[in-house]
């Protein structure tokens, strides 16, 4: 059963007594000003954007969206894209997390959803500082901008990338940047 916030009756704190039988239990209701406990094992809403060892500009642009937000930069999208966002929120669910990644070459433009698991994988391995061994638990095709060898991001200015797919970063590491290839470094 759904119920309609907006009409729903509201209720106002009071701490529990004798006379108060319906504010025994505080499950529904918290003091004004009071915030809801957050969960430890509950990832954060986030916005990554690695930057080129280089040049400073991000690798990659990966943004977690939590179930029923808006992305952070939601004001300066153009009302074409937020109506697509909300459509595609919409048709999967807006109760869910939702992944927009930008890579080296491709990205899932307006997002794709994704479940706790992922969401709590990638929040994890995006928390700074960056280190290719735990950002490669996200499990991004391109590793999210890394060269496994150098530890470092690079940007698409600095990966030099073939029509195939295959890069290498300024040291001359190889590996394919390319979605439908093994992302393994070689």
């Amino acid at each position: 059963m759904t119920t309609n916030l907006i009409d729903a009756p509201q209720r106002r704190w009071e701490p529990s007594s004798p006379t108060n039988p319906t504010a025994s239990s505080g499950a529904r209701c918290r003091p004004p000003g009071t915030a809801l406990r957050k969960d430890a094992n509950m990832p954060q809403a986030l916005v990554a954007n690695p930057p080129c060892t280089v040049c400073g500009r991000p690798s990659s642009h990966v943004e977690l969206v939590a179930p029923g937000a808006k992305p952070a930069d939601w004001q300066r999208w153009p009302p074409q894209r937020r109506n697509a966002y909300d459509n595609a929120r919409h048709r999967h669910g807006d109760q869910q997390w939702w992944l927009i990644f930008s890579g080296v070459v491709a990205g899932n433009g307006h997002g794709q959803p994704i479940d706790l698991a992922q969401a709590t994988r990638i929040a994890s391995a995006f928390a700074e500082p960056y280190r290719y061994t735990v950002m490669r638990t996200a499990g991004f095709h391109d590793d999210a901008g890394f060269c496994g060898p150098c530890d470092a991001p690079y940007c698409q200015q600095h990966w030099n990338v073939s029509n195939s797919g295959y890069s290498t970063c300024p040291r001359g590491h190889g590996k394919s940047l390319d979605a439908l290839s093994w992302p393994d470094d070689l």
